[in-house]
């Protein structure tokens, strides 16, 4: 049996990194079948310790004025509340789309790192 050597994954960033797409969030992920077991806004704010001048965008895929602002609200709680990110290094923006969802295929929900 050949050995295994533990190895740890830094989430530090170098220096010039350009932000990115980290998640469309947990929710899209349980929908379609993809990574049931990984809580990847867990992941997202773990590296965000790491990371102290990172900041994050969320972007949220909406269909009104009206649901931005009652989504916005629950997902700055979520991420201030059960993440325990600094409501200082969040941003959020609305992306209004007209395409119908009914299935809830496409993600509705972005979230940027900004390292």
């Amino acid at each position: 049996m050949p050995e295994l050597e533990q190895s740890e994954w830094r989430m530090s960033y170098p220096a010039g990194t350009k932000s990115f797409l980290f998640t469309n969030g947990d929710s899209y992920s349980v929908e379609v079948g993809v990574c049931l077991d990984v809580d990847e806004v867990a992941l997202l704010a773990k590296a965000l310790e790491f990371n102290t001048n990172a900041r994050v965008n969320v972007v949220l895929i909406v269909r009104s004025n009206r649901e931005f602002l009652r989504r916005k609200q629950m997902v700055i709680k979520s991420l201030v509340d059960k993440y325990s990110m600094d409501r200082s290094r969040v941003r959020v923006f609305q992306k209004i789309s007209s395409k119908p969802n009914p299935y809830r295929i496409n993600p509705t929900t972005e979230y940027w790192l900004l390292p």
